[in-house]
Order: structure tokens, then C-alpha cells, then sequence
């Protein structure tokens, strides 16, 4: 698992917000693309104070061979005392060696970790239901579950290309608390080094859902709170459905997304008239602007 600049400067800002303390458990071994210097440099940008610690270099030559530092020192700079990692086997020294497939986690784990880091392991994981289950019993009541997941363009990569309805409607029906709901938009071949952020919420994107992407790569980042009334097994219904089953809900839709709607829903019987609809909708996105179509809050 690979850890650029942007997700180092997401977790910054987030522990801005929520300082970072106590035991986190990453999945995988992360490969860490920083140096000390430019990790110090990245703090003073975002005015995060870094903790004092041992600094370590990767225990990868290739990477150490680039002074990038261990995934341990990066999160103990980050605040945490405790750092472990899970994988399904020892080629990359683990700690914690364990199947997120399986069912059951050892007992002796159960809700011991403050954070979870997901950097890109949830779409290896074949049986999505026993990861989710998984990680809700790995962490704390109170806890933070943070996702940095490929969403579009990463064909092969995984298993799946999660879509961010797929965290936000799991999350919420499971009565977690939803910190950060957000999509970014990164330039392909360019290892997530620069990214822009928007935030996501069921239905909002609509417009572009079915053809309307570009060619970058595009990720999500998601971090949420476990509470006393989280569970784990609920199944979700899709929210963007929700809102048009909901009445009270339909204002999220913007009035240009219901003109969209009710214009193909009215050529949906003229095929010519429907591909004209389709083609034209198609061509004002990709005319208009590049990327999600939403107003970008940050970038990294």
C-alpha cells in the first residue's frame, strides 16, 4: 500500500481537526513517499505540529535508497504511540498476520485499535461483508475508520472500484458517524500526487454518473466515527434512491439535475430524440468542465 503526499496531508488536516493518540492499525504495510525533510515541510504548510520521534527510514532498500521514511515513524510523527500492521501473510513483516476474508477475528484484538488506515486494501478483499465486520471489531468504540480508496479508472487494480455511495449508505445505515465524505479527482500516472477534493453526498452526482468522467484517476476519501449504536451487518439501500423515495429529501437534487431527469424520462420513448438528449447532456459536461462537476474544497 502506497502512501503519496496527499494522503499524508488529508491525515494532517484531519488530525488538525481531531488529534491523533493512542493505537492505530494499518492494513498492509504502508510504502511511505516522503522524506523526513519534506514530511517537516509538509507540517509547516498545514501547521500541524509533529511528534518527536526515532526517525526510521523504510525497511525497503528502494526506498530507503530515497531517505522515505517507515510507515511507523510517519504515524508516531503523526501522534500515535502504537502502531501495527495486518496483513494476510509475513513478506512484508506485519504484525498482525490475519485474512480480512475470514469471519472472525482473534478475540485478543477485539475493539483494541483507535484508528484504522485503510491506504488501498478494502478492493483486494474478495469478501467485502467480513472486512466491514472485521474492521468493526477491530476498532474502539469511538474510533475512527479512515478510507483512502480507488474509486474510477484503476481497472485491475483490485478486486472492485468502490463508488462513494457504497461507503457513505453502509456507514450511515450502520449508525456510524460520517466525519469526512469526500471524492478526489488525480491525474493518471501521477501516483494520487496531486489531488483535488470535493465533497460527496448521495445524488450529487447524477449528472455525471453514466459516462460523464474524464480520463484522471479518481479516489475517495472517507473517515468515519464508530459509536456506541454502530453495528456492522445492516444492509444498506442505495441513498441516492433513498432521496427519490423520500419526498423530504428530493431538495438535495438541484433543479438542473430534475430538468436533466425529466427531459431523458420524456425521450426515453423517441430514440432519436433520446440520443439527442443523452448526446447533448454529455457534450455541456464535458464542455463545461473537466472532472466531477462539484465545487473543489481542497487540493493536495
Amino acid at each position: 500500500m502506497g502512501m503519496p503526499k496527499s494522503i499524508i496531508a488529508y491525515l494532517m488536516n484531519e488530525g488538525l481537526k481531531r488529534p491523533f493518540s493512542g493505537s492505530v492499525l494499518t492494513l498492509g504495510t504502508q510504502d511511505v513517499y516522503i522524506t523526513y525533510a519534506e514530511l517537516q515541510k509538509l507540517a509547516k504548510k498545514y501547521g500541524f505540529k509533529l511528534k518527536n520521534v526515532k526517525k526510521t527510514l523504510s525497511s525497503k532498500k528502494e526506498f530507503a535508497s530515497e531517505n522515505f521514511i517507515s510507515d511507523v515513524c510517519l504515524f508516531e510523527s503523526l501522534g500515535f504511540s502504537h502502531v501495527q500492521s495486518l496483513d494476510l501473510s509475513k513478506y512484508e513483516s506485519s504484525n498482525i498476520i490475519f485474512d480480512l476474508n475470514s469471519e472472525k477475528i482473534p478475540s485478543k484484538y477485539k475493539e483494541s485499535f483507535d484508528v484504522i488506515f485503510d491506504g488501498g486494501t478494502i478492493e483486494h478483499v474478495f469478501h467485502t461483508p467480513n472486512f466491514l465486520k472485521n474492521t468493526f471489531n477491530f476498532l474502539k468504540v469511538n474510533g475512527r475508520m479512515i478510507h483512502f480508496t480507488p474509486s474510477s479508472n484503476t481497472l485491475d487494480h483490485g478486486f472492485f472500484m468502490f463508488s462513494p455511495t457504497f461507503f457513505y449508505d453502509y456507514y450511515k445505515s450502520n449508525n456510524y458517524e460520517i466525519i469526512t465524505s469526500q471524492v478526489g479527482r488525480a491525474r493518471t500516472n501521477t501516483n494520487f500526487g496531486f489531488v483535488e477534493i470535493s465533497n460527496y453526498f448521495p445524488g450529487c452526482l447524477s449528472t455525471i454518473g453514466i459516462g460523464g468522467l474524464d480520463d484522471s484517476t479518481y479516489i475517495l476519501f472517507f473517515t468515519i466515527k464508530k459509536t456506541k449504536k454502530s453495528t456492522c451487518m445492516k444492509i444498506p439501500q442505495q441513498g441516492a434512491y433513498n432521496i427519490l423515495w423520500e419526498s423530504n429529501q428530493k431538495k438535495k437534487y438541484s433543479n438542473k439535475t430534475a430538468l436533466w431527469n425529466n427531459l431523458i424520462k420524456f425521450s426515453s420513448q423517441h430514440p432519436l430524440l433520446y440520443k439527442f438528449i443523452i448526446n447533448s447532456k454529455l457534450l455541456i459536461i464535458n464542455g463545461r468542465r473537466k472532472g466531477l462537476g462539484l465545487k473543489v474544497v481542497r487540493r493536495y
